[in-house]
Order: structure tokens, then C-alpha cells, then sequence
């Protein structure tokens, strides 16, 4: 019988003959039901790129030594090894977005395209190619390569223009440095002002009382900027709803906190020094490497906060010779930065997601209204041409409804909505009437146009404004009748205090009754301007400033005409509030630096004209006969 010999028999023999563990050896289990275990051979470390030799002399490089900096071949003939970085990923945002699911799609909003409009190369090229299949081919294929998207622009024929997806030129290194900074910065400031309590109540009143009239930044997207994605703590006690979709897909730069702070703390009721405080570190921040950051990198968001700068000089410097400039500056940046990133286009729904487009509507519409504010109030070019521009007005509604009628609660965006409207009759009123040329170039018929648009505006101007069922906003409408005032003066002054002579062709005249109610509307500014809500946004936004003006040269125009004492009255009444104004921004400054001393100034010498009406009387006399 012949016995057959195991793997046991064989490890028996051995730990009899040799009783030492070390001596002990596993053999291979030859038997059916043994499991073989499989030796396999260390495999090379897959290279992803050659080194610099080895891709030259087209040899194979392999990297298999650990620890070791060089392939084989460049270590066994000593040659230096230079490895050459992987092929860079292509960080541009693609528009398209194939293959991801529905619920991701509606969440992936960072999407924020360059524009080449219809005279660029690229346009232009594209244009001579359509009707020859072979060149349109070659044309898609270089559009893949460039991340060109042509089918992106509504309302408009094909060549009207297209989107070009961009770069992520920031990198994470850098925004943890500029995160580390800034919150050094605040905590640094808070410890100034003995309490962080203060800034966060004066952020706190820039977003009830300024950013709601002019939500450039909406409170969603302020309040994104802690980095989270929910509302904070006291989001329910002023609002009704809250969505992912109406924040920003790209973070909201952190110095938007200070600006909110800098911007509440230009009120004359905050003390002087926490006021100083807080814009000394706010020049220091943007002159020390905080403006440059936001205008090398073209971001919607970087381009709302240099809209966000323009609301007021003192943000700035408080230079005079220097404030006006830089805000000139930094504005223009900020509007060209968002034509760069096609905000003043209509773009489909198709390349963009609508939560983002509607952001898109609103802060294009403050832009058009700082831009034409501001060429006004400084007798500037007006950067906007509206031929150009297609983009609709800014949507009433928070960002995230698809339109109006599945919108739900209240107009939340009602007031930039009517302040678009507004502007863009102003940037109107301005080319037909205040030109170098005065109505040369004007015609009767877009005189009349203009006239049945402005009345059109005042007509659809809601009652009642409002952010949500709990924060209202009564004094929205008495802002806007004072804003109507100085578009209303720029179109009739051409007519009432005409330098130059009416041309010929010029037969248009408006009617008396609509001066009679300018001067209605303008002493009603003036009443509103007296009290504490008014004396807030005249400190705080230097919109209001050249409209109050308007005011009072409205009052002195009839009080040199019939020598009326109401008029005098409202004379007086608005260069007390001209100079109380003036004096607050001083304080603690020398006079020739205030930025609002030369206004006060100006507004001085028209007070002061009324000592040559007929009776020769002072404008204390005519007061006193009004006791």
C-alpha cells in the first residue's frame, strides 16, 4: 500500500529533526483543495511624465527607487534629473456642464464667463465661417479647445456676440492669507474700540437701513461671507425666506464687513473717534494691498464690492483732492470688470442658472445707477453707453425664483429695480440736455419721450416698499421723491435757466404745472431731509447730496423770481442742513480737508444772494416775517 505523503508528514520530520523556530519552513500545499497563494512581481510605479533626458532621448523613465529624487537611467549614468510637472488641469469654468446630475447642476453656480462682443476677432472670424460646413467644424473643434460658447446671448441674431469660459486665477494659499489678514485686522479693530459689540451693531444697521435701499450685495450674499451655508442667527427675525442657490458662487471678499461698518459709522450720531477708527483701518486695508487684490482678479464679487466703495468718498481717503479720484477710480474698474464678465448681456438661462443670472440683472442695475449718479454729480463722462447694454432689470424677487409668477412674499428687490429704472432716465435726460452741445442734437421727439417715460416712472412707483413681511421700508418712497427731484431739474433747467439760447429746431416746452410740482415735490425733499431718517442717508450716501442742492436752487430760482418767503424759508432750511452736514464730517479734521466743505461753501454763496432782491432785505428779516 502505498501511503502518500503530505505537507503534515513532511513538517513533522522537520520539527523533529530540528527543533528551532527559525528553522521552520512553510512548503507549498500541493493538495486539490489548498489555496495557492499567487507570488506576483513588484510592478514599476506608473510615470505620468517623463523627466526632461529621458523624454529628449525618448527613453523609458522609471521611478522605482523610494526616497529617491530621480528616475533609474538618470541615477545610474548620473545625470540630473529634472522631473517635469504633470500637465496643468484646464481651470477654466466651463459653461457646459455634461454629465452632472440634476440636483448638482442646480447647486454648481460658479459660473462666471469672459464676453467678446460682436466687432471682437473672434466674432468676427466666426461670422465669415457660417454657411461652409468644413470651416464651421474646425471652428466648433478651436470653440472646444477655447471654451467658446456662442449660442449663449438672447434676443439677438447670431453674431451678437459670445461667452468664454475662464480661469480660477486665485488660488487657495492666497485666500487663507487674505482671510488671516483681514481677520487680524477686525480683531485688531475691535480691540481698538473695546468691544466687538460695536462693530457688529454697525453692521448690523448698514444692512437694514443701506444695503436693503441698495443691495449691490444682497443680506444673502453679506451673509454668506462668514463661509457658511445658512442664514445666521438673527436671518428669521427680519426675513421669510432663506436659499443656497441666492448666494454667490464665488465668496464674497471679507472686507465687505468693514465697508458695511465704515459705511453706518459716517452717521453724524456715531461718536468721532469710533468713525475714525474704523476708516483709518479701512484706507489702510485697501491702500496696502486690499484694492489691488480686488482689481487684478475679474469676479463678480470683486467687482460688487468696488461698486460698494462708490457709495460714498469718505470710504477712501480723507483727502479731498484724493477721495473723489480713487472712488472715480475704483468705480470705473468695477464696471469694467463686470462687462468683462458679460453682466451687461442677456444671457440664457441655458449657460448660466438663474438664481445667478437674476444676481447678474441686480448688480448690473447698480452699476448703471452708480455709474450715472456719479458722472452727474462730478460733471463726468458716463462710462455706460445703454446701446450697448441688453441685460434686463434687476428681478424683484430674491434670486432664487425662476420668475415672477412662482415668486412668493414680497418684491424684496423692488427698490434697485426702480432706482435701474430711474438711472437710466437720468443717463437719458443727461445726454439730451447737458451735453457740451447742449440741445443742439436733441430733437422734439425724444424731448417728448423722455417726458411720457418719466411720468410713466412716477406713476409705477409702488406705495409701500418692503424687504419682507417684517422689515419694512417707509422711507424708500420719500428717497426716491427726492432722487425724481434732480433728474426732474436736470431735464427742465435746459428750458427754465438756459445758458445757451433754445436752438430753432427746438419747438418742445414744458408745460408750467410740471415746474409748479417740482417746486412741491422739492420743498417735500427738504422736509424729509430735516429729519433724523433723512440726515442718516444724506451722511452715509453721497447719492442724496447733489439732489439736496437741486433743492435749494430750485427755491432760490422762485424766490429771484417773485421774492416768495416760503421760498426763502426752504432756502434757508436746506443750507442749515448743507452746513450742519459739513460741520459733522469735519469733526475732528481740519476744515480744508473735509470733502464736504467745498459744497457747504457754495451752498453759502447762493444763501447769501438772496441779500440782492429788491427790498434789500437779509434773509433773517424775511424770516422774521414769517413769526
Amino acid at each position: 500500500m502505498v501511503q502518500t505523503i503530505t505537507q503534515q508528514h513532511v513538517k513533522s520530520f522537520l520539527m523533529a529533526a530540528y527543533p528551532f523556530p527559525f528553522m521552520i519552513i512553510n512548503m507549498p500545499d500541493n493538495s486539490a483543495d489548498a489555496k495557492v497563494p499567487i507570488s506576483r512581481p513588484i510592478k514599476r510605479k506608473k510615470t505620468l511624465r517623463a523627466c526632461d533626458y529621458c523624454r529628449a532621448h525618448r527613453i523609458r523613465c522609471e521611478y522605482v527607487a523610494e526616497g529617491k529624487d530621480g528616475c533609474q537611467h538618470c541615477i545610474k549614468y548620473g545625470f540630473e534629473c529634472t522631473k517635469v510637472a504633470p500637465v496643468l488641469p484646464d481651470k477654466r469654468k466651463k459653461i457646459a456642464q455634461d454629465g452632472i446630475p440634476e440636483e448638482e447642476e442646480e447647486r454648481s453656480q460658479g459660473l462666471e464667463p469672459g464676453y467678446l462682443g460682436p466687432s471682437s476677432l473672434t466674432q468676427l472670424v466666426h461670422s465669415s465661417c457660417v454657411g461652409d460646413n468644413g470651416l464651421e467644424k474646425q471652428m466648433r473643434e478651436l470653440g472646444n479647445r477655447y471654451d467658446h460658447h456662442w449660442q449663449s446671448l438672447l434676443g439677438h441674431c447670431e453674431g451678437s456676440g459670445l461667452l468664454v469660459g475662464r480661469e480660477e486665477f486665485e488660488s487657495t494659499g492666497r485666500k487663507r492669507t487674505a482671510r488671516f489678514t483681514f481677520s487680524r485686522l477686525y480683531a485688531r479693530l475691535a480691540e481698538e474700540l473695546g468691544s466687538i459689540t460695536i462693530l457688529d451693531s454697525l453692521n448690523d444697521k448698514a444692512l437694514q437701513s443701506i444695503i436693503t435701499m441698495f443691495p449691490v450685495i444682497s443680506a444673502s450674499e453679506s451673509a454668506s461671507v462668514s463661509g457658511k451655508n445658512f442664514p445666521p442667527g438673527n436671518w428669521w427675525q427680519r426675513y421669510n425666506t432663506w436659499s443656497y442657490n441666492s448666494t454667490p458662487p464665488t465668496p464674497i471678499p471679507r472686507v465687505v464687513r468693514l465697508i458695511h461698518c465704515a459705511l453706518a459709522s459716517l452717521s453724524r450720531e456715531v461718536p468721532y473717534k469710533i468713525r475714525h477708527s474704523i476708516l483709518t483701518a479701512l484706507h489702510e486695508h485697501l491702500n496696502n494691498g486690499e484694492s489691488a487684490k480686488l482689481s487684478q482678479t475679474t469676479t463678480l464679487a470683486n467687482a460688487q464690492v468696488l461698486i460698494l466703495l462708490g457709495m460714498n468718498q469718505d470710504l477712501h481717503s480723507y483727502e479731498e483732492s484724493t477721495a473723489m479720484s480713487m472712488m472715480w477710480q475704483r468705480v470705473g474698474t468695477g464696471l469694467r470688470m463686470a462687462t468683462e464678465l458679460a453682466v451687461h448681456r442677456n444671457v440664457s438661462s441655458k449657460a448660466i442658472p438663474i438664481a445667478q443670472l437674476h444676481r447678474r440683472w441686480r448688480v448690473w442695475g447698480a452699476c448703471v445707477a452708480t455709474d450715472k449718479w456719479l458722472a452727474l454729480r462730478l460733471g463726468q463722462v458716463q462710462t455706460i453707453d445703454l446701446e450697448d447694454c441688453d441685460t434686463p432689470l434687476p428681478f424683484l424677487y430674491p434670486d432664487h425664483f425662476a420668475d415672477e409668477s412662482e415668486a412668493e412674499g414680497v418684491a424684496c428687490f423692488s427698490t434697485i429695480h426702480h432706482l435701474s429704472k430711474l438711472s437710466v432716465l437720468l443717463g437719458r435726460v443727461v445726454r439730451l440736455t447737458s451735453t457740451p452741445f447742449h440741445l443742439e442734437r436733441t430733437t422734439d421727439h425724444n424731448l417728448g419721450c423722455w417726458q411720457r417715460d418719466m411720468d410713466t416712472w412716477v406713476e409705477e412707483l409702488p406705495q409701500h416698499f418692503a424687504v419682507s413681511t417684517k422689515l419694512k421700508l417707509p422711507q424708500a418712497n420719500d428717497l426716491f421723491n427726492l432722487l425724481a427731484v434732480a433728474v426732474e431739474f436736470t431735464f427742465l433747467r435746459a428750458f427754465m435757466l438756459p445758458s445757451p439760447p433754445i436752438p430753432a429746431h427746438i419747438t418742445f416746452r414744458p408745460d408750467h404745472a410740471r415746474w409748479s410740482n417740482l417746486i412741491l415735490r422739492a420743498e417735500m425733499a427738504m422736509d424729509w431731509m430735516t429729519t433724523p431718517i433723512g440726515l442718516f442717508y444724506l451722511d452715509t450716501w453721497a447719492i442724496t447730496v447733489y439732489p439736496l442742492v437741486c433743492c435749494i436752487m430750485i427755491n432760490l430760482s422762485v424766490y429771484r423770481s417773485i421774492g416768495s418767503l416760503r421760498a426763502a424759508h426752504y432756502l434757508d432750511c436746506g443750507s442749515k442742513i448743507i452746513q450742519d452736514w459739513a460741520r459733522a464730517a469735519a469733526e475732528g479734521l481740519p476744515a480744508d480737508r473735509s470733502s464736504k466743505r467745498k459744497v457747504a461753501d457754495m451752498v453759502a454763496i447762493l444763501r447769501a444772494s438772496v441779500k440782492d432782491d429788491p427790498s434789500n432785505a437779509s434773509i433773517e428779516d424775511i424770516l422774521n416775517k414769517l413769526t
